[in-house]
């Protein structure tokens, strides 16, 4: 589905892009390198948080370009741009990413905060905020 317009609203997705097979690959500074150098590539979205799982990243974008690039198409492309800047690897992109629409600020803050968490949850570090594999590109306020 494409992006719902809404009247002083902007439009914001919550992204994720999962590898195969699941492992700790993507935490790592070549990944990290990649992957911020595929987001400047791909400049039809903006990237604004994101954070790195093992395997997985979360990643919340607005449109950059009118008319909007599909959010699919969009992905595959930073995936391939990924895969260019990363080179030899030895794990594949899942064929689809997952999606979803921002519906307004306090959905938008409940989302990041939730991302924030994920590396305690998956106990991989007690404070989030030491996590080393998340920033900002680009800020997005609602």
């Amino acid at each position: 589905m494409p992006p719902i317009e809404r009247h002083n609203a902007p439009v914001v997705l919550f992204v994720t892009l999962a590898i195969k097979p699941r492992g700790p690959f993507l935490t790592n500074a070549r990944f990290l390198d990649a992957f911020t150098k595929a987001c400047a590539d791909a400049d039809a979205w903006t990237v604004g948080h994101y954070l790195i799982m093992p395997d997985h990243v979360h990643l919340f974008c607005r449109p950059a370009a009118v008319p909007h690039i599909g959010i699919k198409r969009w992905a595959s492309y930073l995936k391939r741009r990924v895969t260019a800047h990363l080179g030899d690897h030895t794990w594949t992109w899942q064929t689809d990413c997952w999606d979803t629409q921002m519906r307004d600020q306090p959905h938008y803050i409940a989302k990041r905060a939730y991302v924030h968490q994920n590396p305690a949850r998956a106990d991989l570090m007690q404070e989030p905020e030491e996590w080393p594999w998340q920033g900002e590109l680009s800020v997005i306020q609602w």
